[in-house]
């Protein structure tokens, strides 16, 4: 495993191009991994009756259960402090030395409430370490805006049931 990464370098009619490679393995935050595409934030509305303090928790859980039943790729929920989610691929307790394949850095950036709902806003910071991760990271990046605001096909069935 290791990274590599191209350029286009065009000056006037010249044109040129530049290679960089390692075996190592980069950290999993490193600038060069970030994703620039995708979603980058979402807003979610919840009930009025979750107070602002009630929202970091709210949002955890969905998170939480969007990881267990996430069942193309097995996820991992870890809180980081007290507004900070990394959602990554799990790995395998026997390799301990494998990395996951990509990491998504959520943040909780701004609690607004009024009379009628509270809204919260998330921030996302997409990293991939490899190929393999990039079909792994954006078929997550698919699902999780409707299950996290719970607007998808499948909130919407489940809601019509219950009302």
């Amino acid at each position: 495993r290791g990274s590599i990464r191209t350029a286009e370098f065009d000056q006037g009619k010249m044109k040129r191009w530049g290679i960089a490679w390692t075996f190592l393995t980069p950290c999993t935050r490193s600038p060069a991994l970030k994703l620039r595409g995708g979603v980058k934030f979402f807003e979610v509305l919840l009930d009025a009756t979750i107070k602002s303090h009630e929202a970091f928790q709210e949002i955890t859980n969905r998170f939480m259960s969007f990881a267990e039943d996430f069942r193309m790729i097995k996820l991992h929920v870890n809180l980081e402090s007290d507004r900070r989610l990394v959602v990554s691929e799990s790995t395998d307790s026997k390799e301990i030395e494998k990395k996951s394949s990509f990491q998504i850095d959520v943040s909780i950036d701004g609690i607004t409430s009024d009379q009628s709902s509270t809204k919260v806003t998330i921030s996302l910071e997409v990293y991939c370490i490899c190929d393999d991760g990039l079909v792994k990271v954006r078929k997550v990046q698919n699902q999780l805006v409707g299950e996290i605001c719970r607007t998808n096909r499948r909130w919407r069935r489940r809601i019509k049931r219950f009302q």
